[in-house]
């Protein structure tokens, strides 16, 4: 028998719910989720620059940029965004069943998350990289992976 397998259960394993590591992870991909889709809710946002500044603009470096660059979100598609926070809270609740085989899709969904926010130059990009590493290392200690075992979900 292994020491993680002697070592007795918090409280929470006592009574079959999570323990304080899994919910904190849970807690953080959902933040993340709502990271995202507060980013996509922002997206598309018409431009409030005046005309005297468009004009100085569209004068500089030509009509063509300045409309490409006033209407782009970057090289990420808007939807993109809301299927990744989806895909998130989904993973979340089945870290929060017990389900092991979802502590890489999380982790990895969080990874994703971070990339798409950079890759658009969001604001959200540093807190959700706060998220991601406040995500990742609950589910490397001991409580979370006996509850995790204890489950019994592949991987």
């Amino acid at each position: 028998m292994t020491e993680l397998e002697a070592s007795p259960g918090t409280a929470a394993d006592r009574r079959g719910g999570p323990p304080w590591s899994i919910l904190v992870s849970g807690v953080a991909w959902v933040l993340t989720a709502v990271a995202l889709v507060v980013a996509w809710t922002s997206t598309g946002v018409e431009s409030t620059a005046d005309e005297d500044t468009l004009g100085t603009v569209r004068s500089q470096v030509g009509d063509a940029a300045a409309d490409a660059s006033s209407t782009s979100d970057g090289p990420v598609t808007p939807s993109v965004l809301l299927v990744v926070a989806v895909v998130l809270v989904a993973l979340a609740v089945a870290l929060a069943a017990g389900q092991r085989w979802s502590r890489y899709p999380a982790v990895l969904a969080g990874v994703v998350s971070v990339v798409l926010l950079a890759l658009t130059g969001r604001w959200e990009t540093v807190p959700t990289m706060v998220l991601l590493v406040v995500g990742t290392i609950p589910l490397l200690l001991p409580g979370a992976q006996r509850y995790l075992r204890s489950r019994g979900g592949t991987a």
